[in-house]
């Protein structure tokens, strides 16, 4: 069997793969529940810069982000 599961690190770049013209990010951190044991993962934090400069961050699903 084939693992085509894509892991990310820290400071990978990534982009939204089903969002046309969507900004490089960076991979901050993996998200965790808080309150709940055992942890849940939420998804990845990622960081980037919009276009007057601001820093966004948001979390996404692992399967809408594509390595780059």
């Amino acid at each position: 069997m084939e693992d085509d599961k894509e892991f990310f690190n820290c400071g990978d770049k990534v982009v939204v793969n089903k969002l046309p013209g969507a900004p490089t990010m960076y991979v901050i951190r993996k998200e965790m529940s808080q309150s709940v044991k055992p942890q849940i993962f939420l998804g990845i934090r990622c960081g980037w810069f919009d276009k007057v400069n601001n820093f966004q961050e948001a979390v996404f699903n692992t399967k809408d982000l594509t390595k780059l």
